[in-house]
């Protein structure tokens, strides 16, 4: 598995209709959970069928994928893994919504699941302080055309993060691959909203740097 969440990026470029939303609560002994639910609209549901599996979603992220890094990458479990069908009216159709539980013994597990094959993700500690580093969206030239379709595309679509540690609240920043911070959705201070059209539109990517 490539990306995150979380992780559906790759799903973003491909058609820019996909709501990722990401819960990690850490425990004071660095093992906790990370709960992932990604929804895309039905009317898209014959790009997960393809390969003749009927039940498969269609974004390229499967229950197989999570097994796969489950074994490669220890302190990882996959606790649950569902797909359902979500009706939300006759104006907005159907959604075809995934909800992924995994639980980790180490910190390094977490990070490992988030990088992938990369270095999408990053973790340090120095003076007490702990951040993790993610990359959401990776630099890219932009389409005028391009752009404008995938934000129309995308409308209503976001990516949402919930970060809970032990002690305090975590504080979240967005920035671009130059480290110029960005001023994108909604942040809070243990959770950030942002719109999958913005992630899009951000040619300078878009990374976020959770500080607990």
């Amino acid at each position: 598995m490539k990306k995150l969440l979380l992780f559906a990026i790759a799903v973003l470029c491909l058609s820019g209709c996909v709501g990722v939303s990401a819960d990690i609560t850490v425990k004071p002994d660095g093992s906790g959970a990370l709960t992932l639910e990604y929804r895309v609209s039905e009317s898209l549901d014959g790009l997960g069928k393809l390969d003749g599996n009927e039940t498969r979603p269609p974004i390229p992220v499967s229950k197989m994928d999570f097994e796969r890094s489950v074994k490669r990458i220890d302190g990882l479990q996959l606790a649950s893994f569902s797909t359902n069908i979500k009706k939300n009216g006759a104006a907005q159709g159907a959604h075809v919504v995934t909800t992924v539980k995994l639980r980790f013994s180490t910190l390094d597990a977490l990070v490992h699941f988030l990088s992938g094959t990369g270095q999408r993700a990053v973790y340090s500690q120095e003076g007490g302080i702990n951040k993790l580093s993610m990359v959401l969206w990776e630099k890219w030239e932009i389409d005028p055309d391009l752009s404008s379709l995938a934000a129309a595309v995308s409308e209503d679509y976001y990516f949402s993060l919930r970060f809970s540690v032990p002690k305090g609240a975590a504080q979240f920043r967005i920035v671009d691959a130059e480290g110029r911070n960005l001023n994108l959705g909604v942040v809070g201070v243990d959770r950030v909203t942002i719109p999958t059209s913005a992630l899009i539109a951000e040619k300078n990517g878009v990374q976020m740097e959770i500080i607990w």
